[in-house]
């Protein structure tokens, strides 16, 4: 009897250590979201601290503040009633203009968004005289840098700007590694000697040939010493600043491992153009396209243990790398800043992507090798018509509960339903449908017509009171049996053939929290593609609302996977259990922000929130809601958007993480 016990309670035992492994794993993934939350957030109030200092605002109080010291000492009795006059008025300003900040009344001094980039880069880049302070900075970390540049048959007038901006830079703990596969070229040859007999931090090592940009490179990679490798083309240019920043981050988050910057276009003559304000990493995006490109520095060991560039990806040799670096860690840091500068000249892709055909190719064989190199088969897509790349993924498990909310409108309930039916495997699939209160004979009729002819697959369960989104769908939930949940709004209807397996496919994936489709207005232009949270005066917007179903949006952003900050609950799809495991749906969220909070919650949780645009839907905005312009609605938007950035205000102290241009853009 004893040793039967004791069988019984060791595997009781070993599951509830399990249990507690799992839980020790969901916390340390916590406490790391939470680490990296408010390391990004020191770098963003350093950048703007930086950019107060700079500005000539913060200069004449400085002088202001030493003149009144003199002329009023702080001793002295009349100060008393100057430091009551500032109070008052700093109380007066406080609440006649509560949303204006010290930030934008140095920068945002009237509402012109048709400000060129000119003007942007005046107002947010370093002076000369900040460059001159930046050579004098002391950081308490300073890693040698080693930049690597390979050359072939380059531009004299190109490359003597390319390695100007290095050893201009800020930072002086760097070295330029540069691999010479044009030795027979005796001015280049006589230009290098020169270039290294001045500075020492200059290396050269002369190849025999030509040995391909990954090869000419990895001779490069060899000469170096850096604890960090950053790339550099030989007719490109970075910022003065680049390494200053590269490092500024590097002391608050040393053990990161890949760090990229924004970038932008340089023309023959030097003027630049064609900002790239760039996402936050996400995987989702990169696995469809190379948008990480330039500014890239790569820890020396990550570096070392992938054997840098395959010589087999010529062309794509750079996404090959990263796609490489992703499979072997997530620790990618984004600094969004300007750093580099894309020179175009002739026959450069900068100045047109058809100059370097073959780097399609490579791109595709990379995301094939990606692909082979995951546990899960999933399978490479390529669109020879738009030349889209993208991956399907295997459904793993095809049951799906799919919640609707609704209150009669059965001219609309009814498409969205049958559109749902005929667009997946009825043995897989059920329909909840939560109702308040509906009173229409129609909806009624429709009701036990569709319990009548699809009494396994559609469930109506009754609601009465006040109207809260979130608890009507909370509710439905209970009665969900499928791991796959998916929240959708009475008003919409599936349009493209494979909209339930695209969001299954994607919502099985461990590490995400919540997938959306891409919804239409039923002009056929976008109702919604991610949401995106946005710091100047707060407020939320959908992505490229009310552009044409065939525009690619900014940087082609419509047409490709990616992570978003977050959803909206109009189609939204999630997982049963992380539902649960995360609260719900939070019902002081009645009407509005109760997606955006549920999502914000998933992402502090450590998921992923994607929207995809290979599932398609209508979405005709809340037709079953009273008017969304009455007085009364706005007010409780209101509301309820200051409570959803009382409780989550990391998110919206920042630029967007993965649309940040929707903030910096708004300067220009």
């Amino acid at each position: 009897m004893n040793n039967s016990a004791n069988q019984e309670e060791e595997p009781r035992e070993i599951a509830n250590l399990k249990k507690r492994i799992k839980d020790l794993e969901l916390c340390n993934l916590q406490l790391d979201n939470k680490l990296d939350i408010f390391q990004r957030r020191l770098i963003a109030l350093t950048n703007l601290l930086d950019n107060i200092e700079r500005s000539l605002w913060w200069r004449f109080l400085r002088f202001y503040q030493t003149l009144l010291n003199k002329v009023i000492p702080t001793t002295c009795s009349l100060r008393a009633y100057y430091d009551r006059l500032i109070l008052w008025e700093q109380a007066f300003f406080s609440k006649t203009f509560p949303r204006l900040t010290f930030y934008e009344l140095i920068y945002c001094n009237d509402n012109s968004y048709e400000k060129p980039y000119q003007r942007w880069i005046s107002l947010f880049e370093p002076k000369t005289r900040d460059l001159k302070k930046q050579k004098l900075y002391h950081f308490s970390y300073n890693p040698l840098i080693s930049i690597v540049m390979p050359i072939y048959k380059p531009p004299l007038k190109y490359l003597k700007k390319a390695i100007d901006s290095v050893i201009n830079q800020t930072y002086s703990n760097w070295e330029l590694c540069i691999a010479n596969a044009s030795p027979e070229d005796m001015e280049l040859s006589v230009f290098l000697n020169e270039l290294t007999s001045k500075d020492g931090r200059v290396k050269i090592v002369n190849l025999e040939s030509n040995l391909g940009i990954s090869n000419n490179t990895n001779k490069a990679i060899s000469i170096t010493n850096g604890q960090y490798i950053g790339f550099l083309d030989q007719d490109d240019e970075l910022a003065l600043f680049a390494l200053h920043e590269v490092v500024k981050v590097l002391n608050i988050k040393k053990d990161v491992q890949v760090l990229y910057s924004d970038e932008d276009k340089i023309t023959e003559e030097g003027k630049r153009f064609d900002p790239f304000m760039k996402p936050d990493f996400s995987l989702s995006l990169l696995e469809c396209i190379n948008y990480i490109t330039h500014f890239v520095i790569v820890r020396r060991d990550i570096g070392d243990s992938l054997n840098w560039l395959r010589s087999e990806f010529d062309g794509s040799q750079d996404y090959d790398l990263l796609l490489q670096l992703a499979l072997a860690t997530n620790d990618f840091y984004h600094i969004d800043k300007v750093l580099y500068h894309w020179r175009i000249i002739e026959g450069s892709a900068a100045g047109d992507p058809t100059a370097k055909l073959f780097a399609h190719s490579a791109a595709i064989s990379a995301i094939d090798d990606y692909a082979l190199a995951h546990k899960i088969p999933y399978k490479v897509v390529k669109d020879d018509t738009s030349g889209l790349i993208y991956m399907n993924y295997p459904v793993t498990d095809q049951g799906i509960s799919i919640v609707i909310a609704n209150k009669d409108k059965a001219e609309y309930l009814s498409p969205c339903v049958h559109s749902l039916i005929t667009n997946y495997d009825l043995h897989y699939l059920e329909i909840i449908i939560v109702d308040h209160d509906s009173n229409e004979t129609d909806t009624k009729k429709l009701y036990a017509e569709l319990a009548a002819t699809f009494p396994n697959q559609i469930r109506i369960v009754a609601y009465s009171g006040e109207f809260n989104y979130s608890i009507l769908n909370n509710l439905g939930v209970q009665h969900a049996r499928h791991e796959n949940l998916l929240f959708l709004n009475n008003d919409t209807k599936v349009i493209s053939n494979n909209f339930l397996k695209e969001l299954t496919a994607i919502n099985q994936q461990a590490d995400v929290g919540a997938i959306g489709p891409l919804l239409l207005y039923k002009n056929d232009s976008v109702q919604s593609a991610g949401l995106a949270l946005i710091n100047k005066n707060p407020h939320i917007i959908s992505f490229a609302q009310g552009s044409c179903v065939d525009d690619e949006g900014y940087k082609n952003l419509l047409k490709y996977r990616r992570e978003v900050s977050a959803l909206t609950g109009a189609c939204l799809m999630t997982k049963r259990s992380v539902f649960f495991d995360s609260g719900k749906f939070d019902t002081s969220f009645a009407s509005d922000f109760n997606d955006v909070e549920y999502c914000l919650r998933l992402r502090f949780k450590g998921y992923k929130i994607v929207w995809t645009p290979f599932a398609r839907g209508y979405h005709y905005e809340s037709i079953s809601r009273a008017s969304l312009n009455s007085s009364s609605t706005q007010l409780k938007s209101a509301a309820d958007l200051n409570n959803l950035m009382r409780r989550w205000p990391q998110y919206f102290q920042t630029n967007d993480p993965y649309l940040p241009h929707l903030s910096k853009l708004s300067y220009l």
